[in-house]
């Protein structure tokens, strides 16, 4: 694997697998397509990944392995060509989870 689950190794993976079949390259730079082009790409790799965060490793393996698969990238690319928008609502295909930690250690004035 690319790097550990929670890191971005295979969410950078999939993305570049993903605008390899869209080839933002021919789109003027910073133009409107262009740039609904790459933030689909963004929204639908987000999706994917947005489960890996707070997974084991063990747990994480087999599903990034699914998710930088060439496959899972050309069918990507189909649907941002033919048009899905790739909506990712509020706690869609989420499994992740809040920690939050106050440093008891620290000093106040």
């Amino acid at each position: 694997m690319a790097s550990t689950p929670a890191g971005s190794g295979a969410h950078l993976i999939e993305m570049l697998q993903i605008l390899d079949h869209l080839d933002p390259a021919e789109l003027d730079h910073n133009s409107p397509e262009y740039i609904d082009t790459v933030s689909r790409v963004f929204r639908a790799t987000f999706a994917d990944n947005v489960a890996l965060k707070c997974m084991d490793f063990r747990e994480a393996a087999p599903l990034e392995r699914d998710i930088i698969a060439l496959e899972r990238a050309a069918a990507w690319a189909e649907r941002i060509a033919g048009g899905d928008r790739v909506v990712v609502r509020s706690g869609e295909r989420s499994a992740v989870r809040r920690i939050s930690a106050l440093s008891t250690s620290r000093a106040t004035s």
